[in-house]
């Protein structure tokens, strides 16, 4: 049959090695992946109930734990995760999740520990600056394009809240400040973080339409 249909040695071993029972342990593997993602899921929607309903309850130190511990420990098992080639998929759930709880636990710190002086927005560009550093480093470190994501975010978020605090003319700098996160974007597109350039690109022309329209809105009667 091999010499009358012209099969080689090779494409008889390949057709062989593609047994029936690979699709089995494929579908189990994206089941247990579902499955793992949907644990996490509980496990964090649970403690955000639990928070919800204790928070009055909540001494200041223990608000702050539950808020900005779960983030930093986050953090730092996505690291560990990245020493391990079994567990570099998990590395990026924990980083977002990382990025999103440390800036609400230092929001929960500031505002625990310190009295209201009306500079918000100052507060805010501190901590957003201080976890774009943060990201800026594990990027540097590792090369995740989640941290790298993270970094041009809260780093443009920083300076947001800067010209707030600044008191500068509001249209003005809304709109350099988004065009520029436009540039920025383009730029980003030519670089080895490239496949973030769409989704950075969106935000970042969501913001410039916006400004835009706040500028120039009044301005024109239809």
């Amino acid at each position: 049959l091999a010499r009358q249909h012209s099969f080689s040695l090779e494409e008889i071993a390949n057709a062989l090695a593609a047994t029936p029972a690979d699709a089995p342990r494929n579908v189990g593997s994206i089941l247990s992946k579902i499955m793992s993602y949907l644990g996490a899921l509980f496990v964090f929607s649970g403690l955000g109930i639990y928070t919800s309903i204790e928070w009055p309850h909540l001494s200041s130190l223990s608000r702050v734990i539950i808020t900005l511990g779960p983030g930093i420990i986050c953090f730092i098992m996505g690291f560990l995760c990245l020493k391990d080639s079994k567990f570099q998929k998990v590395a990026t759930p924990l980083f977002i999740l990382g990025a999103f709880l440390q800036p609400a636990g230092l929001i929960v710190y500031l505002d625990e520990y310190f009295e209201p002086t009306g500079n918000t927005a100052l507060a805010m560009s501190c901590v957003f600056a201080l976890i774009a550093l943060q990201e800026a480093t594990a990027s540097k470190m590792c090369g995740r394009p989640t941290s790298f994501f993270f970094t041009t975010v809260y780093g443009y978020m920083a300076a947001g809240f800067l010209l707030i605090w600044l008191k500068l003319d509001e249209e003005l700098w809304t709109v350099l400040w988004s065009f520029s996160a436009l540039c920025t974007t383009f730029a980003i597109g030519k670089t080895v973080h490239r496949v973030l350039a769409p989704w950075l690109t969106i935000l970042a022309g969501f913001a410039f339409v916006s400004a835009c329209f706040m500028a120039l809105d009044g301005s024109f009667t239809l």
